[in-house]
């Protein structure tokens, strides 16, 4: 099947909406869903404000198909930038969605960012995370997926960062999502509990995929 990758460059309304519709279906409406207060309706704009963010200091790559148009996206934050990390990311969705949620939730944010972070610079390494291209969000919807859209996707962003050999690293959840990566050419860096939503403990898995060649010998 046809496909082709494009990198949003000054998107329309349009084409950020179906990014984040699509971005949504992936995750069958679910991601990040008891962090939002189980409350679907914020799904779509969640990941809307993520988009937003990355047409400020990140990069959105979009899968498409002649027959269905956007099919699958990917967004990107590059070296020396992060998520939601200054005032104007924050004020372009993340913000709205926060003072939609209950204060036990927003406390939950607040606490989570920082536990979160605190686990990517144990397992990447201190600075690691902030001097690579790290995949914030990444899907294909099911119907598309398990035909290389998603591999796709990654080496697009490979191929960018790979002149400069800057490394990708990415944070993942649940095994099988593990093994895909690897499949990709990712290789574990470390693992950790943060603490979720009612205490619960959710294992992160943080990946990372240099780019420069191996120049490490065996012997």
């Amino acid at each position: 099947m046809s496909f082709s990758i494009r990198q949003l460059i000054n998107p329309s309304d349009k084409e950020l909406d179906e990014t984040a519709d699509v971005l949504a279906k992936a995750f069958e409406y679910s991601y990040f869903l008891s962090a939002l207060g189980g409350n679907r309706e914020l799904v779509v704009p969640f990941l809307r404000a993520h988009l937003n963010a990355a047409l400020l200091e990140g990069e959105i790559y979009v899968v498409e198909v002649p027959t269905d148009g956007i099919v699958g996206g990917a967004v990107w934050f590059g070296p020396q930038h992060k998520f939601i990390s200054t005032p104007e990311q924050r004020a372009a969705g993340w913000d709205d969605i926060m003072a939609k949620l209950e204060p036990k939730f927003q406390k939950f944010w607040d606490q989570f960012l920082v536990d979160y972070d605190d686990l990517c610079e144990t397992s990447f390494g201190p600075g690691v995370k902030l001097a690579s291209y790290h995949l914030q969000v990444f899907g294909v919807v099911p119907d598309y997926q398990r035909r290389g859209f998603g591999r796709a996707l990654i080496e697009a962003v490979a191929d960018k960062a790979k002149p400069k050999g800057d490394t990708l690293v990415l944070e993942t959840m649940g095994e099988t999502r593990v093994a895909i990566y690897k499949a990709m050419g990712f290789k574990m860096a470390g693992s950790g509990s943060v603490r979720g939503v009612n205490d619960a403990d959710w294992v992160f898995y943080c990946l990372k995929r240099p780019t420069a060649p191996d120049t490490e010998t065996t012997t």
